[in-house]
């Protein structure tokens, strides 16, 4: 890929699923860390940071999502840099706390940026490098080995829109837009009206309810297999593990959309992302070959003050029957210890594999149980 000019962003790529960008800070001193997510219409900017360099919200904003409205603090107008000697000006920070964000990804990160970004710059997002490559939107680029779709935005919301379709394990095939969001970590999640418009609950067959924490709040889940999804020519033709929302607000109770593209699709192809042109350019990456995972871990894990915690666990589970409970710490897999959240992740989605963990009860005291890993799908 040629170009005259560019500005270059490595990020680290945690867990194959979080882009992590590193930008000057506000005193042009230190450095943030900030999470690219193509599903960010506002740049969100952690409480903690916003104090350390005493950035000030200057309005306030109710906005209405899966747990009621909240009201947001913003700080408008504010100047972003990207590299010493290039900024984006005129950005908008929320200010929120992302304490439990970072929990449940496992690393520390001081904001979330998309748009600003994607609006400003024609962006290339290469997996193979790890970096961000942004150009202006009138430099001409080498698409070769790439496949170009288009897509829309709607309703005012700067985030990709593009059809896709899937296959489920009965046969049928349905079809629909979905929102582009690389920060939902996920496969796909299907919308609440879509879901039941279609009797998706009855259709999916064997299902399971979980929870999953989002930037604020806990909701609930229900996770199911299909049989394939299809995302312009690419066809995924396997079994994949989807989310199914019940919300009766927020993002995934829209209407007019089948649901939520998550990072577990898109990471799997190096893009293009043109705003202007509203295109985007894929090409398989290396992750492309990865297998699906569609074990259900039994206990969703989070990371606090370097402890890792149950912060959710499937009742009707052998971790559950064996005294694993929500709040526990766990000390150890199968004697092994490690503070990557990560480890424990994989560990849990081990299926058939027969668990050692060692956990700390409410009285902290270290305890031991055993149990398998169970097909729930």
């Amino acid at each position: 890929m040629h170009a005259i000019s560019q500005i270059i962003l490595p990020f680290d790529l945690y867990a194959e699923k979080n882009i992590l960008i590193r930008v000057p800070a506000f005193n042009t001193k230190d450095s943030l860390t900030l999470f690219f997510d193509t599903g960010a219409a506002t740049m969100v900017l952690d409480n903690a940071a916003a104090e350390r360099y005493q950035i000030k919200a200057d309005m306030k904003q109710g906005i209405s999502g899966a747990s009621g409205t909240k009201i947001y603090q913003y700080a408008t107008g504010r100047t972003l840099q990207l590299t010493s000697s290039v900024a984006i000006f005129r950005v908008n920070f929320v200010l929120d706390d992302l304490s439990r964000l970072n929990a449940t990804v496992g690393r520390k990160f001081d904001g979330i940026i998309g748009n600003d970004i994607l609006k400003n710059y024609l962006t290339v997002i290469d997996f193979t490098n790890r970096r961000l490559l942004l150009y202006s939107f009138n430099q001409k680029l080498d698409t070769k080995g790439y496949t170009e779709i288009g897509f829309n935005f709607s309703d005012g919301r700067p985030i990709p829109e593009l059809p896709v379709s899937i296959k489920l394990l009965n046969g049928d095939d349905l079809s629909g837009n979905v929102l582009y969001d690389s920060g939902a970590g996920l496969t796909l999640m299907v919308n609440m009206p879509f879901q039941q418009k279609n009797d998706l609950m009855r259709k999916v067959g064997k299902r399971v309810e979980s929870t999953q924490d989002n930037l604020s709040n806990k909701s609930v889940t229900t996770l199911a297999a299909i049989g394939g999804l299809k995302l312009g020519p690419f066809n995924f033709n396997q079994k994949l593990r989807i989310n199914i929302s019940t919300d009766q607000a927020g993002v995934s109770a829209y209407e007019g959309y089948l649901g939520i593209l998550g990072a577990e699709i898109i990471n799997r192809f190096d893009q293009i992302i043109d705003y202007n042109a509203k295109r985007i350019y894929l090409k398989p990456n290396y992750l492309n070959k990865k297998n699906f995972v569609t074990t259900v871990p039994p206990v969703k894990l989070s990371l606090k003050d370097n402890k890792v915690i149950i912060s959710s666990i499937i009742k009707d589970s052998p971790a559950y029957r064996s005294g694993l409970r929500e709040g526990q710490t766990i000390v150890s897999i199968n004697g092994r210890s490690n503070t990557d959240l990560q480890f424990y992740k994989e560990m849990m989605l081990k299926e058939n594999e027969e668990l050692e963990v060692a956990y700390l009860d409410a009285n902290d005291h270290i305890n031991k149980c055993r149990f398998k890993i169970e097909k729930l799908l």
